[in-house]
């Protein structure tokens, strides 16, 4: 299996007037976003998940227009950080930036997350996000995760088996796209990081 990890594009640093706790993209987000779609449009996706705030919605819909792929909403990628029981905007608000979202039923925060959760919370939600997608997922499937800088992390911990250290993170930049490789060689498992936080495809916006 192919694992495409990526994270939303940029935001407003203190957040949006309109929806503070959900920030839209702003106008060189919804750049990136457009620069990813043309990163990835060749790329054929069994599966694409996304965390259901809508900066994470805004970045996959070019992708999901250009490619008529649909995408479900995965509460379990929320950011760490999102205020207790928030879960994004009313579902018909995100089909508008995104006709092509569809719910997840995986049964993890879809009520939202706890409060003040810890990092070993977060990475425990990381370690179920990647058994689910594994367990409901082909060996030779390609799946894309859209979801934040900070969970992102966790989520790249979780895939290569990983702990978590104090002080340490992957960088996550804005559309930062990550690859890991699940294989089955010769009778062995081997996981194996392609690339990490590749950004080439907003060279052109520099």
């Amino acid at each position: 299996m192919e694992l495409y990890i990526v994270r939303h594009g940029n935001t407003p640093l203190q957040g949006d007037a309109q929806y503070p706790l959900d920030p839209r993209l702003t106008e060189l987000g919804e750049k990136q976003a457009q620069a990813l779609a043309l990163r990835l449009q060749n790329v054929h996706f069994d599966r694409i998940f996304a965390s259901p705030l809508q900066r994470c919605v805004q970045t996959v819909a070019p992708l999901c227009a250009k490619t008529e792929m649909t995408v479900q909403l995965m509460y379990a990628l929320l950011e760490k950080g999102t205020r207790a029981n928030y879960i994004g905007l009313p579902f018909s608000v995100l089909q508008t930036i995104c006709p092509q979202i569809k719910e997840n039923t995986f049964s993890c925060c879809e009520n939202g997350l706890p409060p003040y959760e810890k990092d070993v919370q977060a990475f425990e939600r990381a370690n179920a996000v990647i058994s689910y997608v594994r367990s409901v997922c082909k060996e030779d499937d390609t799946v894309l995760l859209v979801a934040h800088g900070t969970f992102n992390n966790f989520l790249i911990h979780a895939a290569l088996r990983f702990e978590i250290r104090d002080n340490f993170n992957f960088s996550q930049d804005n559309t930062g796209l990550t690859l890991i490789r699940f294989l089955n060689q010769d009778g062995k498992k081997h996981t194996k990081l392609a690339f990490m936080n590749d950004t080439t495809h907003l060279n052109n916006l520099l």
